[in-house]
C-alpha cells in the first residue's frame, strides 16, 4: 500500500472518529447520544428533538425540564394511546435508570418545540440545555437532519412521508 493511500485512509479514520465523538455529549454521570431533529416543513410551527440519554452512574437520576431559545415553548412530551387514538401530552419528567439508556425517539417520549422561531433547515444545529435531577443543567445540540430522516436506515429504506407524523396535531401542555 502506498504512503498515500495509508494516509487517506488514517485521515478517513480520524474524521469518522471526530464526528462520532462530536454525536456523543457527557456531563457528569450523564452521556447524550445522537441528538437530532428533523428539518421542519414550509409554514410548521413545531418541531421535535430525539436523543438517548444513558446514566453511567451509581445512583437513579431523572429529566426534569427541556429549555431553548428557538422556541416560545420547548417541553418533554410522551406519544400516549388512548384507544384508537393516538395523541402528544407533556410530560412532567421522566427517570433515567442508573446503568440504563432511555431513547427519546418518533412514537414516544420527544423533546417539542412549539412555536418555532425560523424553520429547522438541514445541517443547522438547535442548542437546548437539558435539567436533570442530579447532573443538573446539560446542554445538548441537536443536528437537524433531513425531513425523511429515520435513524438506522439507509436512504433506500426510508418512508418518504407516508410515516411522518403531522406535529401540529394533538398537544395537550402541561398548566
Amino acid at each position: 500500500m502506498s504512503i498515500r493511500k495509508l494516509f487517506a485512509l488514517g485521515a478517513m479514520a480520524l474524521l469518522t472518529t471526530g464526528a462520532s465523538f462530536a454525536q456523543a455529549q457527557q456531563v457528569s454521570h450523564i452521556q447524550i447520544e445522537h441528538p437530532w431533529a428533523r428539518a421542519t416543513a414550509p409554514g410548521q410551527t413545531t418541531g421535535a428533538g430525539y436523543m438517548g440519554i444513558k446514566n453511567a452512574g451509581t445512583a437513579d437520576d431523572t429529566l426534569l425540564s427541556v429549555e431553548s431559545g428557538v422556541a416560545d415553548m420547548t417541553e418533554l412530551h410522551q406519544t400516549v394511546s388512548d384507544g384508537s387514538m393516538t395523541k402528544m401530552e407533556a410530560a412532567k419528567k421522566l427517570p433515567i435508570p442508573k446503568g440504563q439508556t432511555i431513547q427519546i425517539s418518533p412514537g414516544g417520549y420527544h423533546i417539542m418545540f412549539m412555536h418555532i422561531k425560523a424553520p429547522f433547515k438541514q445541517g443547522d444545529k438547535i442548542s437546548a440545555t437539558l435539567t436533570f435531577e442530579k447532573a443538573g443543567k446539560v446542554a445538548v445540540e441537536f443536528q437537524v437532519e433531513p425531513l425523511t430522516y429515520q435513524p438506522g436506515k439507509s436512504a433506500g429504506d426510508m418512508d418518504m412521508g407516508a410515516g411522518h407524523m403531522n406535529m401540529n396535531m394533538h398537544h395537550q401542555h402541561a398548566k
